[in-house]
């Protein structure tokens, strides 16, 4: 299977498909088909989530709300700070005044360029980040997708934040075109990267609301095609560690507006020393040695032991697709997120975790099938005093 590439318009080719079976929650979405450009070398999915999923995701997940964990807070206004520090280090503080965020969560991010003077807007899918902005920052914020957004804008913006937001836009040349047109002289953007990556989760990178994957030779393609010149970028090592939600690697980078045509291509920042195919095969060969690894750990565990497996999720369901997990003993499942309460999962029911209710189950091993969360969920799980056993998949 072929496709055309959003960015350049070449032929695209299919480079690998993730088997989630039939598990996973999300209708259609059995396989995820991993598309790589031979020309431009962007990287993305071929049958992404539809749109309006993607949205309705973002705007009722509270695990994306500023407001709801002071730790959370604390860590995306220290990585607000980290972005603000290298963008007042590669470009005057006075050279701009006006600045829009696409994606702005609550305003966090803003409220620092607030703080020294500068005109402030953004844009953000959640009303309660939304009213959040305006009650803890008073910054207005406008709850609607980016072309939502061009509709009614009439201003223009000397800098544009894209911060962990390109990953999830289904056509970013197009975007970035848009962006341009309402953009007077800088963008700054930060996405993950196959530039570096740990294998810890395996296709850990392939999240189903993310719809482009980037290396650096992809997003300088885009941007110079785009009209934008590289002032300087930085590849980030799992800032945060782990048990947060942002687990991967990262680029950030600030870009200058040149022109409305694009600029060569051979003018690119050279950061990369290998290309975006062999990045991306690197990291699927990893990611089946892992998936290896964890699926002898599944296959040691007795087939008649009364097993709960606790996070319902596309990780759950490629263990259960690729490894023995599904032919186990499993009583239920248990996840916090209530977008699967009163609903079955492979037959069997799916609450929120409880002593009470392990015990009346008779459980007597709970598989934690997460690697963001896990050291959480086990702490979780010992604190309830539940006697079960706990098996984890991960260091």
């Amino acid at each position: 299977m072929t496709d055309i590439c959003c960015i350049c318009k070449s032929e695209s080719k299919i480079k690998h498909v993730v088997h989630y079976g039939e598990f996973i929650v999300h209708e259609g979405y059995e396989q995820q088909f991993i598309a790589l450009c031979s020309n431009c070398g962007y990287i993305y999915s071929m049958n992404p989530l539809p749109i309006d999923m993607s949205n309705f995701y973002y705007e009722s997940n509270v695990r994306y709300d500023y407001g709801i964990d002071r730790k959370r807070v604390d860590g995306l206004l220290n990585r607000s700070r980290r972005q603000m520090n290298f963008i007042l280090n590669k470009i005057a503080i006075s050279s701009f005044q006006t600045v829009l965020e696409i994606g702005a969560v609550a305003g966090g991010n803003l409220s620092l360029y607030k703080e020294i003077g500068k005109d402030v807007f953004g844009t953000e899918l959640s009303q309660r980040n939304v009213d959040y902005a305006k009650k803890q920052y008073d910054i207005n914020l406008l709850c609607a997708d980016f072309e939502c957004f061009l509709k009614s804008n009439q201003q223009a913006y000397d800098l544009v934040i894209l911060s962990q937001v390109l990953e999830h836009i289904f056509d970013p040349y197009n975007v970035m075109k848009h962006v341009s047109s309402i953009n007077t002289k800088y963008v700054f953007i930060e996405v993950p990267s196959f530039d570096f990556k740990y294998v810890d989760m395996p296709y850990g990178m392939f999240i189903p609301t993310h719809h482009s994957y980037f290396t650096m030779e992809s997003l300088s393609g885009l941007m110079n095609r785009a009209g934008y010149k590289l002032i300087d970028a930085n590849l980030l090592l799992n800032e945060w560690g782990r048990n947060t939600p942002i687990t991967t690697s990262s680029v950030q980078s600030v870009w200058e507006k040149i022109n409305t045509d694009g600029i060569k291509t051979d003018e690119a920042f050279p950061l990369s020393t290998i290309s975006s195919e062999q990045h991306l095969d690197i990291y699927i060969d990893r990611s089946k040695v892992r998936l290896s690894e964890i699926a002898n750990i599944i296959e040691q565990i007795p087939n008649d032991l009364r097993l709960a497996v606790y996070c319902v999720s596309r990780h759950t369901a490629l263990l259960y697709e690729k490894t023995s997990l599904g032919r186990k003993n499993i009583i239920k499942f248990y996840d916090k997120d209530e977008l699967f309460h009163n609903r079955k999962i492979m037959g069997l029911d799916v609450s929120s975790f409880c002593k009470a209710d392990a015990e009346a189950n008779h459980i007597e091993a709970i598989l934690v099938s997460s690697y963001e969360y896990q050291p959480a969920i086990v702490n979780y799980i010992r604190d309830s005093g539940c006697r079960c056993d706990i098996i984890t998949l991960y260091p």
